[in-house]
């Protein structure tokens, strides 16, 4: 059921082809985040079914893919590496990012306010939370459009990213450190950070591919 549940977050969809202007504003990307993800299981009359939660560790940054397009990546570990998490494709908008798509439509505002939501059959997902230098705070709501896995139609997976950067990855991140099932809680702060490899799914409509993510080392 995991398996099956943290692998359809990926399968949205990125921006369309519109005219792009310019990348997000610049203290959103100066540095990658750091932090935790946690689940936690509804079941459709809103009871939490908290056998199946569980935790690990997350970290996301912007990537400038030219002088017109940026692309924000957020990679998640609770059972596997990068078992979970997202890529969407955008550009900027009223001082804000916005990645849009027949089927998509997450937005950034100029205050760093995340909203939107996201339909992929049979899953609709909504996004709220909030990027600033040194913060990104973010909900990600999975409902089931169909039963499957054993959960009945109308079930809801929320996956709660807790990322910190620049400084506040020092002062602040908890649950940075380590790789594998992202067990490891860390000191709270990020000395060393590597460049690896992820295979995730290209949200603009390419096939999979390899993905430069921040991990935390020491």
């Amino acid at each position: 059921m995991w398996k099956i549940a943290l692998l359809l977050l990926p399968l949205l969809g990125g921006c369309g082809q519109e005219d792009l202007q310019a990348p997000p504003p610049a203290d959103w990307g100066r540095s990658p985040y750091f932090g935790s993800v946690k689940v936690a299981v509804y079941a459709p009359d809103g009871r939490e079914m908290t056998e199946l939660g569980d935790f690990g560790t997350a970290s996301a940054r912007f990537q400038n893919l030219d002088d017109a397009r940026a692309r924000l990546l957020l990679s998640g570990n609770i059972r596997e590496d990068g078992d979970t998490g997202f890529v969407l494709d955008g550009r900027s908008e009223n001082g804000g990012w916005t990645s849009r798509s027949e089927h998509v439509d997450v937005r950034i505002d100029r205050d760093g306010k995340i909203s939107g939501e996201a339909e992929s059959v049979p899953d609709r997902f909504t996004f709220d939370g909030t990027i600033e230098a040194k913060r990104l705070a973010l909900e990600v709501d999975m409902e089931l459009l169909e039963a499957r896995s054993g959960l009945p139609r109308g079930s809801r997976f929320r996956f709660t990213y807790s990322l910190w950067g620049g400084d506040g990855i020092r002062d602040n991140a908890t649950a940075a450190v380590g790789e594998g099932n992202g067990r490891d809680e860390g000191d709270g702060s990020c000395r060393r950070v590597e460049w690896r490899l992820r295979n995730v799914p290209n949200l603009s409509g390419g096939p999979m591919g390899m993905v430069r993510v921040p991990v935390c080392m020491d």
